[in-house]
């Protein structure tokens, strides 16, 4: 499928992941799978990696950052409604810009006559020091392009960025070709079937699952005990505010 502009591929994409919501068994299994390829990419990654709180429509990778303690994961702040900052979450998290979960500042300084927060220069890590990031988006393509929802952010944050950038999909939302005119290229989307690299043909990754079978490593068996009766946690997480999507959308039109 090849789109004239932004704005179509951006309303097939979010038609595609409306019709989502009505089928929670698929989506719960297509994202297992999903952070099953995710854990097998980073079980060798070490330092510091960006990484994000999910909005309605994107991969949930709650349970990675638990798991993943090789990794010092850095959360997304927008500052001055335009540019993205990378935070740990040692203090945890508050709502921030179009209510997104962002690092809670740890330390707090008297500025005039008002209490304002202020990050630590620990809790904030410059680009420069950051090995990777884990990247949503609308959608991706082979040659490496994203598409996020308009705002930009992650575009001129990663623009310059010469560390690893893994976009986190599904597989379906990966394209041949979608309009971009950025350069801050994504080297590898990781989606629920395979692993995609820009230079290659596509191929399987070695620890993706392939059509209805599963492999059971501990991070898919912590899936499919948050799924069962009793612990609604996950549902919740996952499930809650893809209802409320067309609300989200609106908010970054």
């Amino acid at each position: 499928m090849k789109f004239s502009s932004k704005s179509e591929c951006r309303s097939y994409v979010r038609q595609r992941l409306s019709t989502r919501i009505t089928d929670k068994t698929l989506l719960h299994n297509q994202q297992k799978k999903i952070l099953e390829n995710l854990e097998a990419f980073l079980k060798d990654k070490k330092g510091y990696w960006g990484a994000y709180s999910a909005l309605n429509e994107e991969i949930n990778i709650d349970l990675i950052i638990r798991k993943m303690s090789n990794i010092k994961w850095l959360f997304p702040v927008v500052k001055d409604k335009h540019f993205l900052e990378f935070w740990e979450a040692s203090a945890g998290f508050q709502k921030g810009y179009a209510g997104i979960l962002e690092p809670i500042p740890v330390e707090a300084e008297l500025k005039g006559n008002s209490l304002e927060r202020e990050p630590s220069r620990r809790q904030q890590i410059s680009i420069d020091l950051i090995q990777g990031f884990l990247v949503p988006g609308l959608c991706f393509d082979r040659r490496g392009n994203r598409m996020g929802k308009g705002k930009g952010f992650y575009d001129r944050a990663l623009e310059h960025c010469g560390a690893e950038k893994v976009g986190v999909c599904f597989s379906e939302l990966v394209f041949d070709e979608i309009p971009s005119e950025i350069p801050a290229k994504i080297e590898v989307p990781i989606a629920e079937l395979e692993q995609i690299d820009e230079t290659k043909p596509v191929v399987t990754h070695p620890a993706s699952v392939v059509g209805d079978t599963e492999l059971e490593t501990p991070i898919v068996e912590k899936i499919e005990e948050a799924h069962h009766e009793g612990d609604e946690a996950f549902e919740n997480r996952i499930f809650a505010e893809l209802a409320k999507e067309e609300e989200q959308y609106r908010d970054w039109e």
